[in-house]
């Protein structure tokens, strides 16, 4: 009888300690609970932008077929470039902030073109011709020079054509609104010298 009172009191030891075991877990948990906090932002600031500093929206790759001659030679050169368009952000301005609907305005500067390059290994010179019989080698020279001269304008001025603005501005707008939207933010983007987008 006495071993029968000893294990039952055993196991009722056992019991109470694994309830007080049990007890203090849920206690420790809804005191300390570990589960992740979510942080959202205030809103889209100026400062968070123009860290950012330029943001590359298109990059446009161009080929196109360069001709040139002087009194001695006559040439063309198969040209090959890229160009990088950007937006710069330090130019950026924020309006219109509803902190209740989570919106805003953001004003952005008009694309430009940046890194405009001649890929010269990728460029070829297709033909270069004598015009007259006795010829000086420093003109072919200089036609040459004039001609990749030539080239580098021809990149940046192809990579300027209103479409692939456009490409900038829409590449821009949708990278800015997802970056946004992320946050729970909605925001609406107006180009600087034009009507809202």
């Amino acid at each position: 009888m006495l071993k029968i009172n000893q294990t039952l009191g055993l196991l009722a030891a056992i019991l109470i300690a694994a309830v007080l075991l049990f007890g203090l877990y849920f206690v420790k948990r809804e005191f300390y609970d570990e589960s992740p906090t979510e942080i959202l932002s205030a809103g889209p600031t100026v400062e968070e932008l123009q860290q950012m500093s330029e943001l590359v929206s298109t990059k446009v790759i161009i080929s196109d077929i360069l001709e040139g001659e002087n009194d001695q030679y006559k040439g063309t050169w198969i040209i090959r470039g890229d160009a990088l368009l950007t937006i710069d952000l330090s130019k950026a301005t924020i309006s219109r902030i509803d902190q209740v609907q989570r919106t805003a305005t953001l004003t952005l500067p008009q694309p430009q073109v940046t890194s405009a390059r001649v890929d010269h290994e990728a460029s070829r010179t297709y033909d270069v011709v004598k015009k007259k019989w006795f010829t000086n080698k420093d003109n072919e020279a200089r036609l040459r020079d004039t001609a990749m001269k030539q080239a580098q304008k021809l990149v940046e001025s192809t990579a300027a054509s209103d479409e692939n603005f456009q490409a900038a501005r829409q590449n821009a707008q949708s990278t800015l609104q997802s970056f946004y939207q992320k946050l729970d933010w909605q925001i609406d983007i107006v180009w600087q010298n034009s009507s809202r987008t």
